[in-house]
């Protein structure tokens, strides 16, 4: 509701008060206005604290899943955990921080579910000026698809783009307007917006049993392999070898931006989440936590702090504080 609004000439600026607790139906600006100025607000740095993983891995709570989940994401824009199960996406409620421990699974039912005609593999959520957007790859399917949030939250499968391939592609990221795509020992880049041609750009870092990436910024790009993992930095458009750490068994990468540490799934021998602190282009191991049977995907919500990690094998997502 606009509570407030004063005008003068044509030459100045209109001044509209706005009261951001009244419902969404009971406003007079356009919805979808409405939808991402409260975003802003509510989103805004100086609004949310946002906080880190504690480290202690206390298990508070579990989501069942039907089938394998392999990976999930966080949507701030609706306050919603979204998992993939299959060629399902599943939505479920958000605990904040202060709900206490022992969250019962029946506290994450689906809240809706989704059936695409993929199976999904890795993910990524991108807001993208003020709307949350899924880049996923397709398990079995040489695609890459892109997905607007808010048509899964209508229930509708739909599709903003797909681009497809003549081998599997593995992982992606996103960085600014590119999606980074790992396809053998390949990185392939596309344009965000639609998916096409494979942006070009030469001397790419290559990957020994490509499995893992995260761009960190437009001059260095984090490798995970069936090695090591491998810092690369860009110097005169040159793509060399700043670091490695020997980290065998690598599925996923997680970085929290809030401390700078990378909690890193590993699948060899038992696997564990292991945290390691990046400095000054070096590598630190903290800390290793669990056996899992084969863990995946992992997200923090940075507003709880607490940590989701897709325990695939025994279809299940865990959630620690």
């Amino acid at each position: 509701m606009i509570i407030s609004e004063e005008k003068e000439s044509r030459d100045s600026a209109v001044v509209q008060l706005i009261d951001f607790n009244l419902n969404r139906n009971e406003n007079s600006l356009v919805p979808d206005l409405f939808q991402k100025l409260n975003n802003t607000m509510k989103n805004s740095p100086s609004v949310k604290n946002h906080l880190k993983f504690s480290q202690n891995f206390e298990k508070i709570g579990v989501v069942l899943l039907m089938d394998d989940g392999i990976d999930l994401v966080i949507s701030e824009q609706y306050d919603c955990l979204i998992i993939n199960d299959g060629n399902y996406l599943k939505i479920y409620n958000l605990p904040q921080e202060g709900d206490g421990i022992n969250l019962s699974v029946d506290r994450f039912k689906c809240l809706l579910s989704v059936q695409y005609e993929y199976s999904f593999a890795c993910m990524k959520l991108v807001n993208e000026r003020g709307e949350d957007f899924i880049y996923a790859t397709a398990r079995g399917d040489c695609v890459v698809i892109k997905i607007r949030v808010s048509d899964l939250m209508k229930g509708e499968p739909t599709l903003i783009w797909q681009s497809i391939f003549a081998v599997e592609i593995e992982k992606l990221d996103v960085f600014k307007n590119k999606v980074y795509i790992t396809s053998g020992s390949e990185i392939i880049i596309l344009d965000s917006s639609n998916g096409q041609p494979p942006i070009l750009e030469v001397n790419m870092p290559a990957i020994v049993d490509g499995y893992y990436l995260k761009i960190l910024s437009e001059n260095q790009i984090l490798v995970g392999d069936n090695e090591k993992l491998k810092l690369y930095g860009r110097n005169n458009g040159e793509w060399i070898l700043i670091s490695d750490f020997l980290i065998g068994g690598i599925t996923y990468i997680y970085h929290e931006e809030v401390s700078n540490l990378l909690y890193i799934s590993i699948n060899q021998n038992k696997g564990n989440i292991s945290v390691i602190e990046m400095k000054n282009g070096n590598f630190e191991l903290v800390k290793t936590f669990g056996e899992f049977v084969y863990n995946t995907g992992m997200k923090i919500d940075r507003r709880s702090g607490y940590l989701y990690v897709c325990n695939t094998c025994s279809f299940e997502v865990l959630i620690y504080k």
